[in-house]
């Protein structure tokens, strides 16, 4: 009786095992092939990921207990859920390859909610860093800080955008989407030490609010899948608009793009519109690269889960490195990247 009952509890470790491993996969394949063409693997893409470790970690111990061949499956599957699930991100295990003679230039991105809830700790970790150019978003309001802060910077505020350089800024323009009714892009010409280099400031409607009306039975009703749909449209839409407005006047200047795009870079859409430039985080940095969020939503506060905010750039600017703050002064832990500027950038 008891050799059938351990035959038994070994025969499940083995179902369960391959079966949680055969659904781990499947999760990989809703964000990295579906990703936003599905309105499931739309939500899988941005709850938390971690979460799909459970079952594995669960399962380790007891096969360890009943069937130790199915532990391999189940450290597999936790494996699999660190990396290609929860997006693990190497380039920086590789040194590299730049023009350390060159000028560098050190960028600071951040959404700052309207400066809430403790702008000082972004402050903080602004000065720290000692950036060359700062940009800004949900900037909606004033604080007192920046004074401080910018004190002797070239300052341009435009809608939600601060964007705050050491080098002469020229304002060149916003990209408004019509359906939206908000700005997307902001643009800018920036004299540096090597010429001119285009800047765009970034941020990209959430889907968050068309998400949060889906429910548990939403699977069988329908509700809210609808409103899921047409946000993926809209934001596909929007990303379009934002990419060609980053290109108006062409590919001939260096151009840098930073902000909260509201995507991660394993989205499509990302793929899809943003995935030919240079990802600062991609390529230089190692780690998941989580921004947002860092309130409490029922979940640990300052844990971020989702990479949204990005800097990219065009080839022409090796970047060096590239970093995500540590503090909750903001819903978005601000992104920092330092390039290496050409040695002369030719003219428009």
């Amino acid at each position: 009786m008891i050799r059938q009952s351990r035959f038994s509890a070994a025969r499940w470790m083995t179902v369960l095992s391959w079966a949680n491993f055969v659904g781990v996969w499947i999760v990989i394949a809703l964000i990295h092939g579906v990703s936003e063409r599905w309105w499931i693997s739309m939500l899988v893409l941005y709850l938390p990921r971690s979460p799909w470790m459970l079952p594995a970690l669960i399962l380790l111990p007891l096969s360890l207990r009943f069937h130790w061949k199915s532990g391999f499956v189940n450290l597999a599957s936790v494996l699999l859920v660190l990396g290609p699930v929860m997006n693990w991100q190497c380039g920086g295990l590789v040194a590299p390859k730049v023009d350390r003679a060159t000028p560098k230039m050190t960028v600071v991105s951040c959404n700052v909610q309207s400066f809430r809830p403790d702008f000082g700790k972004v402050v903080l970790e602004i000065n720290r860093i000692n950036p060359d150019l700062i940009l800004f978003q949900e900037a909606f309001e004033d604080h007192a800080l920046l004074k401080t802060l910018l004190e002797g910077w070239n300052v341009h505020r435009e809608d939600e955008y601060l964007t705050a350089s050491r080098w002469p800024l020229t304002f060149l323009g916003k990209c408004e989407v019509g359906a939206m009714v908000r700005t997307t892009v902001v643009r800018y010409s920036l004299e540096t030490p090597s010429g001119k280099l285009f800047v765009c400031n970034v941020h990209q409607i959430s889907p968050r609010h068309a998400l949060t009306n889906l429910r548990p039975w939403s699977i069988i009703t329908g509700s809210g899948v609808e409103d899921v749909a047409q946000a993926a449209i809209l934001r596909d839409v929007e990303a379009l608009k934002a990419r060609e407005f980053t290109q108006t006047q062409g590919n001939r200047q260096p151009t840098l793009i930073a902000g909260d795009f509201n995507m991660p870079n394993d989205s499509s859409l990302f793929r899809k519109h943003w995935g030919d430039l240079t990802d600062a985080f991609a390529t230089t940095a190692v780690g998941y690269g989580y921004t947002s969020p860092c309130k409490k939503t029922g979940w640990p506060s300052n844990t971020p889960w989702a990479q949204v905010d990005h800097i990219l750039t065009t080839p022409e600017m090796p970047v060096e490195r590239c970093s995500i703050g540590s503090t909750a002064g903001s819903d978005h832990r601000l992104i920092t990247a330092q390039f290496r500027l050409p040695k002369k950038i030719f003219s428009e």
